[in-house]
């Protein structure tokens, strides 16, 4: 992954690294849902587009930049994964942007050689009530922008500090009422697939490590 930057002209600067992590929940439960009550993840795999980093002041802003998406596999236990790191000038960061984006075409080599991920941007495999044998594979062709606040960063010269982008999968298949979605329905008739995007969306947060 390349990266460039937009800075003040100082000379002075910190390091900011960038860390993905899927909230620490591999199992995804809830005790008064309906026919699905379990659901656990053999694998979650996200396409990441550019990030941006913004300064509170509005003066300052940082530029993760790919030449192609980043397709990052999400960690199914608690540690965080480090996809990259940047020198930023000294000051108060409290916004980030990026894009989950789709892989089509385009992307040449990548769509060459990623087949499960061809004309989508995030997949997830598991199974459903502990039955190993009751698998499902969903996916989304989201391609999307996403702004967020966090709780603002202030970076000194010389510091090294450390961003999260959580992605909450134990929420991905909330039905909102305390129960699960079915992965399985999502393109079906009937099709829950907007409200799990939804939750995918929503159940994402950054923070400082």
């Amino acid at each position: 992954m390349s990266c460039s930057q937009t800075t003040s002209s100082s000379d002075a600067s910190g390091t900011l690294s960038i860390g993905i992590s899927n909230g620490g929940q591999q199992l995804a439960s809830a005790s008064n849902s309906g026919s699905v009550n379990v659901i656990t993840y053999t694998s979650i795999k996200v396409i990441l587009g550019r990030i941006s980093i913004k300064s509170a002041n509005g003066l300052d802003s940082l530029d993760f930049r790919q030449d192609t998406p980043l397709i990052t596999t999400l960690n199914l236990d608690t540690t965080i994964q480090d996809i990259g790191s940047i020198r930023i000038p000294p000051g108060t960061y409290d916004e980030t942007r990026f894009r989950i984006a789709k892989l089509d075409s385009a992307d040449a080599m990548l769509y060459t050689d990623n087949v499960d991920m061809r004309d989508i941007s995030i997949r997830a495999d598991g199974y459903l009530n502990g039955f190993v044998d009751s698998v499902f594979v969903w996916t989304t062709s989201l391609n999307v922008k996403q702004v967020h606040k966090f709780t603002p960063v202030t970076i000194a010269a010389g510091d090294t500090v450390r961003l999260v982008f959580e992605f909450d999968v134990s929420q991905w298949f909330s039905d909102g009422a305390g129960g699960r979605l079915d992965p399985r329905m999502a393109l079906t008739t009937g099709s829950v697939q907007p409200q799990i995007e939804n939750n995918v969306k929503a159940a994402f947060r950054v923070y400082q490590n």
